[in-house]
């Protein structure tokens, strides 16, 4: 009996109607599509890179353009969608070619006389915003269907030069030309729909339409872009059990591991979240290589996060259990870069829980775990192939054989202080906490850090397979005061239920000296 044939999958696939053509394998969005596409009110939504926004834009592309056959078996192609026909003019930033802003405005308007030769209509050579509101208006014709405007990727020639002033204020100048004149085109369209990394500040695309639909964080649309846990057991069932067959795991297993290596991304209030989503690229990757691993990094997305750690101070706190308010997420300003922000946008970090009025952030997975903290050390020494990475993997080691001990670890985390640089604040305690937590992520250990009890924070905790590793990492004092402040605030209270050993462990640092004095565990 031969075995059924998997549909291909769209790795590389940019738009909705060659996915839908040539049968890959497509997670049906389309319910939330039309609960978007039936109202007027233009929408913007900002997503990471590498997250499916391209193939949105084409999909509202194809079903205003009323291509109803590449619908089918799909939700919308049953419910009371019209199909109309309606003129596209269709932005798509992310595939012009330019290093300068003069080339952008030259093939932005190479771009509008494409498509106004596909309406049959003539555009006199004027600036891209002015040739824009003629098309528009040109397209809108009383008694017919209005145009749809999509723009994908708005803001690629802003982040793109984030760390280069001068190109930087161009971009900004002749970006707020172009888009101005959407305002004053709002009752010509049918809908307009924006994509991009970022709510870039003091471009007019918000401050004109300032009736914008921002679904950047709005619970109807957290799971527009991404996978579901659904959409991953349902769709790539049987993708699962061929993984499973050649990973020699378990559903559960290998459920799990996908969960912890591409799963918890959160653009919402958790509590107003329908679902964390999975990152689709890294999805598709791992179906395609059987084979886990850092597939969003290495493809070279987001780097610009890691460039701009070179020029500025960090410490741990700018990783883990982050505190940002709805603005700081949203609103990119040039001209004064928020960490914080920066990580967000670019997907190294994401919404954890909601507090005070304010998110909490953190890595949403091993996977930008490992890309964040891989970056990260590159910084700690010039040679990629540092000694470092030798001592991750001892510490490793360490713990997941349980086999540690004081001397052990003591040596171990040594070795590693003394590879920390200045960038990481090593003055304070959390600077070695950052490279600790560094280490641990890039070889691959489940480890999170200030963890919250009851009444207190853990520094660190490391689970494995048997063990639970409950840690105290202090800068004055003594090892054992460390084990003593463990029992007594009941770290590890809210382990005990789980079946595993708990092991403690009490560190100090010496900042004078730079390094770990002692170690002591129970």
């Amino acid at each position: 009996m031969s075995q059924k044939r998997l549909l291909d999958l769209p790795i590389g696939i940019q738009t909705f109607e060659e996915l839908r053509k040539n049968n890959f394998l497509y997670v049906d969005k389309t319910k939330d599509v039309y609960e978007f596409a039936r109202i007027k009110t233009p929408c913007f939504l900002a997503r990471p890179r590498r997250f499916g926004k391209s193939i949105l834009c084409t999909t509202f592309k194809a079903l205003f353009e009323g291509k109803k056959h590449l619908f089918e078996g799909t939700w919308i192609a049953n419910s009371d969608w019209q199909w109309q026909e309606h003129p596209i003019i269709h932005i798509d930033i992310n595939t012009l070619v330019f290093e300068s802003p003069t080339e952008l405005r030259c093939a932005l308007q190479d771009m509008l006389h494409t498509m106004a030769k596909q309406h049959h209509v003539v555009l006199p050579q004027k600036a891209p915003g002015a040739m824009l509101q003629m098309l528009v208006k040109e397209l809108a014709i009383p008694g017919k269907a209005q145009p749809v405007v999509l723009i994908d990727e708005y803001d690629k020639p802003i982040v793109n030069n984030l760390s280069k002033p001068r190109l930087l204020k161009a971009y900004r100048e002749m970006l707020y030309n172009f888009y101005t004149p959407l305002k004053s085109l709002d009752t010509a369209m049918r809908f307009l729909f924006i994509t991009g990394v970022s709510q870039v500040g003091r471009l007019s695309v918000f401050s004109a339409l300032n009736h914008l639909n921002i679904l950047s964080n709005a619970p109807k649309a957290a799971t527009l872009c991404g996978y579901t846990q659904t959409d991953l057991e349902y769709n790539f069932a049987e993708y699962l059990d061929c993984a499973a067959k050649k990973l020699t795991f378990t559903k559960e297993h290998l459920l799990a591991e996908i969960k912890h290596w591409y799963n918890g991304y959160c653009f919402t209030i958790p509590e107003d979240a329908p679902d964390k989503v999975y990152n689709p690229f890294s999805v598709l990757n791992f179906f395609e290589n059987l084979q886990f691993k850092n597939y969003w990094f290495e493809s070279g997305t987001s780097t610009f996060a890691i460039e701009f750690f070179k020029k500025h101070k960090f410490s741990l706190t700018d990783f883990t259990g982050v505190h940002a308010s709805g603005s700081q997420l949203n609103s990119l300003n040039p001209e004064k870069l928020s960490l914080t922000t920066v990580l967000y946008q670019t997907g190294y970090l994401t919404i954890k829980s909601f507090t005070d009025r304010q998110f909490i952030l953190g890595f949403p997975n091993q996977e930008v775990a490992e890309s964040c903290s891989a970056g990260l050390l590159d910084l700690f020494e010039e040679n990629a192939s540092t000694p470092l990475l030798t001592y991750a993997q001892q510490l490793r080691n360490l713990f997941v054989s349980n086999k540690v001990t004081e001397s052990d670890l003591e040596i171990i985390l040594k070795k590693i202080c003394a590879h920390i640089p200045s960038v990481v604040a090593p003055t304070k305690e959390r600077g070695y906490q950052l490279a600790f937590y560094l280490v641990l992520q890039l070889v691959g250990l489940n480890v999170t850090v200030e963890e919250p009890t009851a009444i207190g924070r853990i520094d660190a905790v490391i689970i494995t397979e048997n063990t639970i590793f409950v840690l105290e990492l202090k800068i004055r004092g003594s090892a054992t005061k460390a084990l003593e402040q463990i029992e007594e605030k009941r770290y590890d209270e809210k382990y005990r239920d789980l079946g595993k050993q708990i092991i403690r462990i009490g560190a100090v640092f010496d900042i004078k000296k730079r390094t770990i004095t002692a170690c002591k565990i129970l």
